[in-house]
């Protein structure tokens, strides 16, 4: 069997050799002290328009209609939370992948180091966020431009998570419900292409020491975009056709 520096190549930060095969390898999520699925990485959701609840609103505090199947209680007309508004080919996509780190070497470059920032800590999980727009308008019409490398757009992706792991003190718990909100940093010509990182969030928040440790389960309890205006965008969810 060849050696991981002949076989398996150089080592990167935080890599372990795999002794059966020779090569350099992060080490393996080790099983969690609560019940988990084996494999649960996250997400991938199209958005859809956020509008008020029906019955209990400001723009419908009562139910007005009903549907004509079924009856059910139903308000009119549809009011979209936001004033901003989707092209008739507009969209909005998101997606979120789950990914610990054992071990890793604390230095400063967030491409090696994936606990980045929180320098404190050699093992983490982190959940990344990706999220990619198009077509987003402003109420008068037009594609929206907003925002440039050192002024934020105010645009925000929110999220609400429910966290439970292994902490590092106290053993296994679920946190009290939180959100997390990260900075839309540009809107140009009505698109987005944003990626985000929880480590980074929960760092700004709370602190050094404040990262997911490695065996973390995040129940994600919703997903949205506000506008500048803090107006409800859009959210995860399905829908047929489009346009106005």
């Amino acid at each position: 069997m060849a050696a991981c520096d002949t076989l398996g190549g150089t080592f990167k930060p935080g890599q372990e050799c795999n002794a059966s095969t020779g090569n350099c390898q992060y080490p393996k999520t080790p099983p969690c002290s609560f019940d988990n699925p084996k494999k649960a990485k996250g997400l991938k959701s199209d958005m859809v328009r956020v509008r008020p609840e029906c019955g209990n609103s400001i723009s419908h505090p009562a139910v007005n209609t009903q549907t004509g199947a079924g009856g059910a209680p139903a308000c009119a007309p549809v009011i979209n939370s936001s004033s901003f508004e989707f092209s008739a080919k507009g969209n909005c996509r998101v997606s979120t992948k789950m990914r610990a780190f054992f071990e890793q070497p604390v230095i400063d470059d967030p491409e090696e180091n994936r606990c980045w920032p929180d320098a404190s800590e050699s093992s983490c999980t982190n959940l990344d966020i990706k999220l990619k727009c198009s077509g987003i308008e402003s109420p008068g019409g037009g594609p929206v431009t907003v925002g440039d490398e050192f002024t934020p757009s105010g645009w925000r992706l929110s999220t609400l998570i429910r966290a439970t792991f292994d902490d590092r003190l106290n053993g296994a718990l679920t946190a009290t419900t939180f959100p997390l909100q990260f900075d839309i940093q540009v809107v140009s010509s009505g698109k987005i292409k944003e990626e985000f990182q929880s480590g980074v969030a929960l760092y700004a928040l709370f602190g050094s020491g404040s990262s997911l440790p490695p065996c973390s389960s995040l129940e994600t309890i919703s997903i949205q975009i506000s506008d500048d205006t803090h107006a409800p965008f859009a959210a995860i969810g399905s829908a047929t056709g489009g346009g106005q």
